[in-house]
């Protein structure tokens, strides 16, 4: 039996909410519209930097492709 869409949407959004818990410096989000996830980068000063991606191991991956382009020093502050 599948999953009515009102559980699979409350199901990402709790993944999102983990995602978040466990990665300092991002902010995530589970978008109900598109159904894609959101990482926003909050320690990169200069520019809004965010990735999207309909997978958790998809935004997981771009997340760490950020992290490389931008990296964080503790506090919060971009190197």
């Amino acid at each position: 039996m599948m999953m009515p869409l009102s559980q699979k949407i409350a199901a990402s959004k709790e993944m999102a909410r983990a995602i978040e818990a466990k990665s300092y410096g991002w902010t995530i989000l589970f978008g109900d519209y598109h159904r894609v996830f959101w990482a926003c980068a909050c320690w990169v000063p200069t520019q809004a930097v965010c990735v999207t991606a309909e997978t958790p191991q998809a935004l997981e991956r771009a997340m760490r492709d950020i992290e490389a382009l931008y990296p964080k020093r503790p506090g919060g502050v971009r190197q």
